[in-house]
């Protein structure tokens, strides 16, 4: 594996409609977040969850990233990043697993949602609905 997760940092659902994200730390202190981006489409009033595609590992480090500019603040998301295959993702998946207790209830509920999704190789999980009202 390219990386060892040292501390779990967070675990988050995105505003978008329901990507998921988790970020760390690895045996460097380098912060990194395994992505993993909602597929869905947009009936007007409404959203269509399909599922998620391929999971992305992004190089969250500041100095990695681009430098913010008078008018444009840069997300951790914005670092460098390539796709994981869903074996690779299995394999942070299981060790973000053991580290769980790290996380407050919120993040380690999102983190369970993104096991399961990496697991099931981008199925929604348990409980995230399949349509959401746009406007949410």
């Amino acid at each position: 594996m390219f990386t060892n997760v040292k501390n779990l940092l967070g675990a988050e659902m995105i505003r978008d409609g329901g990507s998921l994200a988790v970020s760390f730390c690895d045996e460097r202190n380098a912060e990194w977040i395994v992505f993993l981006p909602l597929r869905s489409i947009d009936h007007g009033n409404r959203m269509e969850r399909l599922g998620f595609d391929e999971p992305l590992l992004i190089d969250a480090s500041p100095e990695n990233r681009p430098a913010d500019s008078p008018g444009i603040r840069y997300s951790k998301l914005s670092g460098p990043n390539h796709t994981l295959n869903w074996v690779e993702a299995q394999a942070l998946a299981m060790e973000f697993a053991a580290r769980s207790a790290e996380l407050d209830q919120r993040a380690a509920q999102y983190l369970k949602m993104l096991c399961f999704a990496i697991d099931r190789q981008g199925e929604l999980p348990p409980g995230m609905d399949r349509f959401l009202r746009n406007g949410r």
